[in-house]
Protein backbone atom coordinates (compact mmCIF):
# COMPACT_ATOMS: atom_id res chain seq x y z
CA UNK A 1 0.00 0.00 0.00
CA UNK A 2 2.67 2.21 0.84
CA UNK A 3 4.45 1.65 -2.60
CA UNK A 4 1.18 2.34 -4.26
CA UNK A 5 0.66 6.02 -3.33
CA UNK A 6 4.41 6.98 -3.75
CA UNK A 7 4.81 7.53 -7.44
CA UNK A 8 8.64 9.11 -7.07
CA UNK A 9 9.81 5.51 -6.03
CA UNK A 10 8.07 3.46 -8.64
CA UNK A 11 6.25 4.11 -11.92
CA UNK A 12 2.21 5.16 -12.55
CA UNK A 13 1.53 1.72 -13.90
CA UNK A 14 3.48 -0.16 -10.48
CA UNK A 15 1.76 2.23 -8.71
CA UNK A 16 -1.81 1.77 -10.29
CA UNK A 17 -1.54 -1.99 -9.80
CA UNK A 18 -0.40 -1.92 -6.34
CA UNK A 19 -3.60 0.76 -5.50
CA UNK A 20 -5.76 -2.39 -5.59
CA UNK A 21 -4.35 -3.73 -2.39
CA UNK A 22 -5.95 -1.08 -0.53
CA UNK A 23 -9.45 -1.95 -1.35
CA UNK A 24 -9.51 -4.80 -4.16
CA UNK A 25 -8.15 -7.78 -2.59
CA UNK A 26 -9.67 -11.13 -3.10
CA UNK A 27 -11.77 -11.84 -0.19
CA UNK A 28 -11.20 -15.11 2.22
CA UNK A 29 -13.50 -17.96 2.06
CA UNK A 30 -16.87 -18.45 3.77
CA UNK A 31 -15.40 -21.44 5.93
CA UNK A 32 -12.70 -19.46 6.76
CA UNK A 33 -14.73 -16.73 7.86
CA UNK A 34 -16.79 -18.58 9.99
CA UNK A 35 -14.37 -20.52 11.58
CA UNK A 36 -12.13 -17.52 12.55
CA UNK A 37 -15.35 -15.67 13.92
CA UNK A 38 -16.49 -19.12 15.66
CA UNK A 39 -12.58 -19.89 17.24
CA UNK A 40 -12.46 -15.80 18.63
CA UNK A 41 -15.38 -15.07 19.08
CA UNK A 42 -17.81 -18.28 19.63
CA UNK A 43 -21.10 -19.09 18.24
CA UNK A 44 -21.55 -15.40 16.75
CA UNK A 45 -25.63 -16.47 16.36
CA UNK A 46 -25.25 -15.54 20.31
CA UNK A 47 -23.50 -12.44 19.28
CA UNK A 48 -25.10 -10.92 16.22
CA UNK A 49 -28.56 -10.58 14.91
CA UNK A 50 -27.46 -9.87 11.33
CA UNK A 51 -23.96 -10.94 9.70
CA UNK A 52 -23.62 -10.27 6.12
CA UNK A 53 -21.21 -13.24 5.34
CA UNK A 54 -20.16 -10.96 1.95
CA UNK A 55 -17.64 -9.07 2.78
CA UNK A 56 -18.51 -4.88 1.69
CA UNK A 57 -14.60 -4.48 1.05
CA UNK A 58 -11.36 -6.70 1.20
CA UNK A 59 -7.75 -5.18 1.41
CA UNK A 60 -3.92 -6.49 1.66
CA UNK A 61 -4.29 -7.87 5.94
CA UNK A 62 -8.52 -8.66 6.10
CA UNK A 63 -11.75 -7.84 4.98
CA UNK A 64 -14.90 -6.14 6.45
CA UNK A 65 -18.77 -7.15 6.74
CA UNK A 66 -21.87 -5.67 8.68
CA UNK A 67 -23.58 -7.17 11.20
CA UNK A 68 -26.24 -6.36 13.86
CA UNK A 69 -25.10 -6.93 17.30
CA UNK A 70 -27.74 -8.77 19.02
CA UNK A 71 -27.35 -7.24 22.63
CA UNK A 72 -28.24 -3.44 21.64
CA UNK A 73 -29.07 -3.85 17.87
CA UNK A 74 -26.45 -1.39 17.39
CA UNK A 75 -24.97 -1.72 13.38
CA UNK A 76 -21.25 -2.54 13.43
CA UNK A 77 -18.87 -3.47 10.89
CA UNK A 78 -16.66 -6.48 11.81
CA UNK A 79 -12.77 -6.52 10.25
CA UNK A 80 -11.83 -10.45 10.19
CA UNK A 81 -7.59 -10.62 9.00
CA UNK A 82 -6.98 -13.03 6.12
CA UNK A 83 -5.66 -16.45 6.62
CA UNK A 84 -2.14 -16.51 7.00
CA UNK A 85 -1.64 -12.62 6.26
CA UNK A 86 1.12 -12.24 9.13
CA UNK A 87 3.56 -15.16 7.25
CA UNK A 88 2.23 -13.89 3.96
CA UNK A 89 3.39 -10.29 4.88
CA UNK A 90 6.48 -11.15 6.97
CA UNK A 91 7.67 -13.40 3.88
CA UNK A 92 6.90 -10.59 1.54
CA UNK A 93 8.64 -7.58 3.63
CA UNK A 94 11.45 -10.02 4.01
CA UNK A 95 11.78 -10.66 -0.21
CA UNK A 96 11.78 -7.62 -0.34
CA UNK A 97 14.63 -6.47 1.80
CA UNK A 98 16.66 -9.00 0.36
CA UNK A 99 15.67 -7.16 -3.57
CA UNK A 100 16.52 -3.99 -2.26
CA UNK A 101 19.72 -4.87 -0.22
CA UNK A 102 20.85 -6.40 -3.73
CA UNK A 103 20.12 -3.34 -5.76
CA UNK A 104 21.91 -1.67 -3.18
CA UNK A 105 24.61 -2.69 -4.08
CA UNK A 106 24.74 -1.05 -7.31
CA UNK A 107 23.31 2.02 -5.86
CA UNK A 108 23.62 4.06 -2.83
CA UNK A 109 20.51 5.54 -2.83
CA UNK A 110 18.49 2.02 -2.08
CA UNK A 111 20.87 1.75 1.34
CA UNK A 112 17.87 4.06 2.97
CA UNK A 113 14.83 1.99 1.75
CA UNK A 114 16.39 -1.31 3.48
CA UNK A 115 16.68 1.16 7.00
CA UNK A 116 13.45 2.29 6.31
CA UNK A 117 12.06 -1.64 5.45
CA UNK A 118 13.80 -3.22 8.44
CA UNK A 119 11.66 -0.62 10.49
CA UNK A 120 8.45 -1.55 8.91
CA UNK A 121 9.10 -5.11 9.52
CA UNK A 122 9.54 -4.44 13.48
CA UNK A 123 6.26 -2.39 13.07
CA UNK A 124 4.58 -5.11 11.04
CA UNK A 125 3.79 -7.19 13.95
CA UNK A 126 1.91 -4.38 15.81
CA UNK A 127 -0.18 -3.82 12.58
CA UNK A 128 -1.23 -7.50 12.70
CA UNK A 129 -2.59 -7.13 16.36
CA UNK A 130 -6.29 -6.18 16.00
CA UNK A 131 -6.46 -5.19 19.55
CA UNK A 132 -3.54 -2.62 19.12
CA UNK A 133 -6.00 -1.23 16.60
CA UNK A 134 -8.85 -1.22 18.95
CA UNK A 135 -6.85 0.41 21.78
CA UNK A 136 -5.75 3.31 19.03
CA UNK A 137 -9.29 4.10 18.08
CA UNK A 138 -10.20 3.99 22.02
CA UNK A 139 -6.61 6.63 22.32
CA UNK A 140 -7.85 8.79 19.18
CA UNK A 141 -11.41 9.17 20.25
CA UNK A 142 -10.77 10.36 23.73
CA UNK A 143 -8.34 13.05 22.21
CA UNK A 144 -11.13 13.90 19.89
CA UNK A 145 -13.02 14.41 22.56
CA UNK A 146 -10.32 16.13 25.01
CA UNK A 147 -10.15 18.56 21.91
CA UNK A 148 -13.35 19.08 21.56
CA UNK A 149 -12.93 17.67 18.12
CA UNK A 150 -16.17 17.39 16.31
CA UNK A 151 -14.89 13.93 14.36
CA UNK A 152 -16.21 10.53 14.18
CA UNK A 153 -14.34 7.40 13.96
CA UNK A 154 -15.29 3.99 14.16
CA UNK A 155 -15.47 2.98 18.07
CA UNK A 156 -14.09 -0.61 18.74
CA UNK A 157 -16.80 -2.90 21.08
CA UNK A 158 -14.17 -4.20 22.89
CA UNK A 159 -15.12 -7.49 24.79
CA UNK A 160 -15.60 -8.62 20.64
CA UNK A 161 -12.05 -7.84 19.08
CA UNK A 162 -9.07 -10.34 19.22
CA UNK A 163 -5.92 -10.31 17.11
CA UNK A 164 -7.76 -11.34 13.92
CA UNK A 165 -11.12 -9.20 14.85
CA UNK A 166 -12.09 -6.10 15.16
CA UNK A 167 -15.75 -5.39 15.89
CA UNK A 168 -16.52 -1.59 15.93
CA UNK A 169 -19.42 0.74 15.00
CA UNK A 170 -20.96 1.39 11.89
CA UNK A 171 -20.60 5.11 10.95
Amino acid sequence: QYFSINKELLSTIWCDELSKLQDQCESSDKTYVQAILFNELGDISNLFDEFNDIPIASASIGQIHYATLKSTNQQVVIKIQHKDIDTIMLSDIQTTINIVTFVSKYDDKWNVMIQMLNSWKISLLDELDFNKEAFNLIEVSKGLEKGQINCFIPYPVPALCSQHILVMTRL
